[in-house]
């Protein structure tokens, strides 16, 4: 999970990351109004993708 507003020098290795990223599963989600903190700054989505993305794979 990432905000839309992420400090670019921060985005673009999380980015980089991701795709290098071998797993079974995995999602990026983008949060289109937050920034580095996207738990405090959109906390009911976040909750809500924890429950609706992540748990639902666990």
């Amino acid at each position: 999970m990432e905000g839309r507003h992420e400090a670019p020098g921060r985005l673009g290795p999380a980015t980089a990351w991701f795709n290098l990223l071998d797993a079974p599963a995995k999602h990026l989600i983008t949060f289109d109004t937050s920034g580095h903190r996207p738990l405090f700054e959109q906390p009911e989505l976040f909750h809500q993708v924890m429950i609706d993305t992540v748990l639902a794979h666990t």
